[in-house]
């Protein structure tokens, strides 16, 4: 079942309906009075789609409850918590009104009571020890109810009489013996406590009973676990919900550790999602606080480049995977490399695969058989991609030949054009001028340090709290002020951040309802999920836009967004092209 969206305002309450981002009391103009529920008519508890909390199978009410009529305990939802009683008593009585028992405004009966009432007096006026012969008397419910009312299970009458039976009484002499007897005191001063013995173990079974997991045998380890879970949920400012699943998860995997095993593998908590347990990312966190992970992942990366790798014959595939690890990881012995970021492995990889498998396709089983002439027809004419596929070629036999796995280097005094130098474009205006003006305040205030300050995606993501200090943002060495608008926007979204998150120790300036509870940045997506276009774009818009005002200053642009020199020209080449100025007129 996928839980409803959260408001975007409070981020507390789900959306009013399905379409929206807001529930009915942040809704802009409100707050606003939800309708009543669309299935038992409720105007209390409103949840999401136009149902109540109660009717809901996302809600997070209680699934079984008592019956809205006569208050009988164990109805669902199914029936609009009816009992099966007061349906058909709602079908035989739909005149509503006030019970002359009690006064309560329910579907009233046949002498003006409701069901609780009439019931009441039926089940003492059917008593097995008062019932005698076959006198017919009148129920009077009013003076059966005088001393309360008894609640019931719902949907357990059986009625064991026959259509039209009367209800007798027994005659009064039986009446007053059997009631002095049972009502006669043991002893003088002696008082009677009646007591209701428990009808059945309504403690339903714990999560780790219901899959067969025993607890753990370490209870001291699982009783320190518990208490660090507790603290570090107090520090980063952690939900009840999350706690609580983080708690269960350092059962779960104590229970299942084998004996003998100290550390926890990171691939066992991973297993968790398995069997539909959350909170992975924050019982890492824990386990990693405490020094009991053994973080054995293998990571995205190199599960990627194994997977490519595999479509090429040996020892092409053995060459090719001595070359990624060396990008990826470097070498400490000689010949020394440096190790590469991820996506440059990755970038680098995907553009050699294409050639590999022609080669492959070709005959050709190992890069040993590589001359200058597959090469340079291998290098396609496009100006875009041919610098792409010759770096990558380049960079395979070059480590390989440094590495003694092939014995000569093709790619040598091979000519390669530099990458072309793409121009700086205009953005869709429409886009920025909505991004800020979003009601979202994060939205609104990443629009406004790009648009007013050109601040790169990068710097977006690491800001801290303590980088804005007296109205400056303090970036890289640079101070710079920031503009009125800015800190409008950066006075509302702080104030949205402190009502959201007031708890978290996350000491980035954005955060999110994931990184709320962990300490790390947001992720370079989330920017362009929330902006509606990529945070680089807007960035270069503004650059251009200063070149253009500026009439092509490369000192100012240098100054301003901390640039280099070769950079800037790439913005003053285009100052005087005809559809930059008529926008710059605009």
């Amino acid at each position: 079942m996928r839980q409803p969206r959260l408001c975007k305002a409070c981020q507390v309450k789900p959306v009013g309906l399905k379409s929206w981002f807001y529930c009915y009391d942040c809704k802009p103009g409100g707050p606003y009075t939800p309708p009543p529920c669309r299935r038992c008519g409720s105007t209390a508890d409103y949840y999401t789609a136009g149902v109540c909390g109660w009717c809901h199978c996302g809600g997070s009410f209680r699934v079984v409850d008592s019956c809205r009529d006569c208050l009988a305990w164990g109805v669902t939802r199914t029936h609009r918590w009816l009992c099966h009683a007061c349906i058909g008593w709602r079908e035989h009585n739909p005149t509503i009104g006030g019970c002359l028992v009690c006064g309560q405004l329910r579907h009233i009966g046949r002498g003006g009571v409701f069901r609780l009432c009439w019931r009441t007096a039926a089940t003492a006026h059917r008593g097995p020890a008062r019932t005698i012969g076959r006198t017919y008397i009148p129920l009077d419910v009013v003076a059966l109810n005088r001393d309360g009312q008894q609640l019931f299970l719902a949907n357990t009458e059986k009625s064991s009489r026959r259509r039209g039976a009367r209800t007798t009484l027994t005659p009064p002499a039986d009446a007053t013996s059997s009631a002095s007897a049972a009502s006669a005191p043991t002893g003088a001063g002696s008082q009677r406590r009646h007591r209701q013995p428990p009808l059945f173990d309504n403690r339903p079974p714990s999560w780790m009973q219901r899959h067969g997991i025993t607890d753990a045998r370490d209870t001291r380890t699982a009783r320190a676990l518990d208490a660090l879970a507790g603290e570090v949920a107090a520090r980063h400012g952690w939900s009840h919900t999350s706690t609580k699943r983080v708690r269960l998860n350092l059962k779960v995997l104590l229970g299942q550790r084998p004996p003998g095993q100290t550390l926890i593998r990171a691939t066992d908590v991973d297993q968790l999602l398995e069997h539909g347990l959350f909170g992975v990312d924050l019982t890492r966190m824990v386990l990693t606080e405490a020094g009991l992970l053994d973080d054995d992942r293998t990571p995205a990366v190199d599960r990627w480049a194994a997977r490519l790798l595999s479509d090429l014959p040996e020892p092409m595939a053995t060459e090719m995977g001595s070359w990624f690890r060396v990008l990826r990881y470097g070498s400490p012995t000689p010949p020394r490399a440096k190790p590469r970021a991820a996506n440059t492995a990755r970038f680098w990889l995907s553009a050699a695969m294409p050639t590999l498998l022609h080669w492959a396709a070709g005959g050709h089983d190992s890069l040993r058989e590589i001359s200058r002439a597959d090469v340079l027809a291998a290098l396609p004419a496009d100006p875009t991609t041919r610098p792409r596929v010759g770096g990558a070629l380049r960079s395979i036999f070059r480590t390989l030949k440094a590495h003694g796995l092939v014995f000569v280097n093709p790619t040598a005094r091979i000519r390669i054009a530099a990458p072309a130098r793409r121009q700086p474009l205009p953005a869709d205006l429409a886009a920025v001028r909505g991004a800020l003006v979003s009601p979202d305040p994060a939205t609104a205030l990443l629009a406004a340090l790009l648009a007013f300050h050109g601040i790169r995606a990068g710097q977006l993501r690491d800001l801290h709290l303590t980088d804005i200090r007296d109205g400056r943002l303090h970036l890289d060495g640079r101070v710079i002020p920031l503009g009125a608008p800015v800190r409008a926007r950066l006075a509302a979204y702080l104030d949205h951040r402190a009502f959201s998150w007031p708890g978290t120790a996350n000491a980035h300036l954005f955060i999110h309802h994931r990184t709320a509870g962990r300490t790390g940045p947001v992720g370079a997506r989330w920017l362009s999920i929330k902006l509606g276009l990529a945070a680089k774009v807007l960035r270069e818009d503004r650059i251009l836009d200063e070149a253009l005002a500026t009439g092509g200053d490369v000192r100012r642009l240098c100054d301003l967004f901390g640039i280099s020199v070769q950079a800037a020209t790439r913005y003053t080449e285009i100052v005087g092209h005809p559809a930059l100025g008529r926008r710059l007129d605009e």
